[in-house]
């Protein structure tokens, strides 16, 4: 029987425990390959390489999931039922490895209540998706349709890697707007060309993560 989603993950060097314990808790309730590619510090290269052997396979859904992120089987089946049902790109909430939401997490419509806890805005206004204007990859279901227009659009340009020719799905850079510019991830990058498809970025409250940070104790 085919599966209809895989799991990846790229690190650079080392899969946290609480990260690897729950993929192999998912795995013993849903059927799904792992991928992980390590040992690159460059992570929007290794994404545009996880998505290029993606595009090789048979599954309908990659679930890209960052090797410090806590979640649980549900959580999972969630996101892979979310873009099963047409979403296309469904995120699950996780906040910075500081404890603080991003702004990058609030839609248009709750900006206004910006001083707020994100979980508080959910609970007050109930709500179950969130559109959002970038997406955090970190635990991220992505249909393969996405990746295939992208292409056939023509919309990414490509690097070569071996033998290999790779779509850049996935880059970094300066977004300059009518503001300050700022600072684009490889998730802001990948994002902003879903949105030239004219798709929604979806966050999913029902799926709250935990995300592993490092302190230094004195």
């Amino acid at each position: 029987m085919e599966k209809s989603f895989c799991v990846a993950t790229c690190v650079y060097s080392a899969i946290e425990p609480k990260t690897a314990k729950a993929i192999f808790d998912a795995r013993k309730t849903m059927d799904f390959d792992w991928l992980v590619y390590e040992g690159d510090s460059l992570i929007g290269k290794a994404r545009c390489i996880v998505a290029h052997e993606f595009l090789k396979r048979s599954e309908e859904i990659i679930v890209f999931i960052d090797a410090d992120i806590v979640f649980t089987p549900e959580d999972l089946k969630q996101l892979v039922d979310d873009v099963s049902k047409g979403f296309l790109i469904v995120s699950g909430y996780y906040p910075e490895r500081e404890g603080r939401s991003e702004d990058i997490f609030f839609s248009q419509d709750v900006r206004l209540y910006a001083r707020k806890k994100y979980r508080e805005i959910v609970k007050e206004n109930n709500l179950i998706f969130t559109p959002v204007d970038l997406l955090g990859i970190g635990f991220t279901a992505v249909s393969r349709k996405i990746f295939e227009a992208l292409v056939e659009q023509k919309l990414v340009g490509c690097f070569r890697w071996g033998n290999a020719v790779i779509p850049m799905f996935f880059n970094t850079g300066v977004l300059v707007n009518e503001d300050t510019p700022f600072y684009l991830s490889e998730d802001g990058f990948f994002s902003l060309l879903v949105k030239k498809l004219g798709i929604d970025l979806l966050v999913d409250n029902r799926v709250q993560l935990g995300h592993i940070g490092k302190t230094v104790c004195r």
